[in-house]
């Protein structure tokens, strides 16, 4: 849910404009159904395979991040230890 709402904000902005000027009863029908809709197996099993898929692209940048500092930090020490 997140990354649908981080991939498209400005058709969610429009969505909570019309949602805040719709009658109480309408929102309550509305917000019933969205409920439900999110919490449908389908849409949660998405929804999880997204997040796993994001953290495991996370993790995958940390440790590439993670293996080129060694790298860096002997580069800086062997240029200091070539210094005059």
């Amino acid at each position: 849910m997140l990354a649908l709402c981080l991939q498209r904000p400005l058709e969610w902005q429009g969505m909570l404009e019309r949602y805040s000027r719709a009658p109480r009863c309408h929102r309550t029908d509305h917000s019933r159904g969205v409920r439900q809709e999110l919490l449908a197996p389908e849409r949660v099993r998405q929804m999880a395979t997204e997040i796993q898929a994001s953290y495991v692209e996370r993790v995958r940048k940390i440790a590439a991040r993670a293996e080129t500092l060694p790298r860096e930090i002997q580069e800086l020490d062997a240029r200091i230890a070539r210094l005059p």
